[in-house]
C-alpha cells in the first residue's frame, strides 16, 4: 500500500494494426522491441516498486509524461518527426490541425 513492495507483474496490451500502413506497423514493431529490451535490461532493475513505476510513467515516459507531451505538441525540432508521428498515429493519437491555417 505504500508502494514499496516489489511484487508486481508487467503486462502489455496489444492493439490492432487495422488501417495502418506497413511503414506505421514497422515503426510500432521497432519501437516495441526497443522498449521491451529497455524494460528488461534497464528499467526493471531501476523501478522495482509500483510507486516507482508510476513515478517513471508520469515524469519520464515519452507517451505519458505531461512535460514531454507539451514540448512535443509545440514542436521541438526532432529529426525523427515523420517516423515519430507515424508511431503516435499507430497508437491512436489524432493529428492536430495546423495552427498556421
Amino acid at each position: 500500500e505504500n508502494g514499496s513492495s516489489p511484487n508486481y507483474e508487467l503486462f502489455y496490451l496489444s492493439c490492432n494494426n487495422v488501417g495502418l500502413s506497413n511503414e506505421a506497423v514497422e515503426a510500432r514493431r521497432s519501437h516495441e522491441q526497443r522498449g521491451e529490451k529497455n524494460v528488461l535490461e534497464n528499467l526493471a532493475t531501476q523501478y522495482t516498486t509500483l510507486k516507482s513505476v508510476l513515478g517513471f510513467l508520469t515524469t519520464n515516459h515519452d507517451f505519458y509524461a505531461a512535460n514531454k507531451l507539451v514540448r512535443q505538441s509545440m514542436g521541438d525540432g526532432n529529426d525523427e518527426k515523420r517516423s515519430g508521428n507515424l508511431l503516435k498515429l499507430s497508437y491512436g493519437q489524432r493529428q492536430s490541425a495546423d495552427s498556421s491555417s
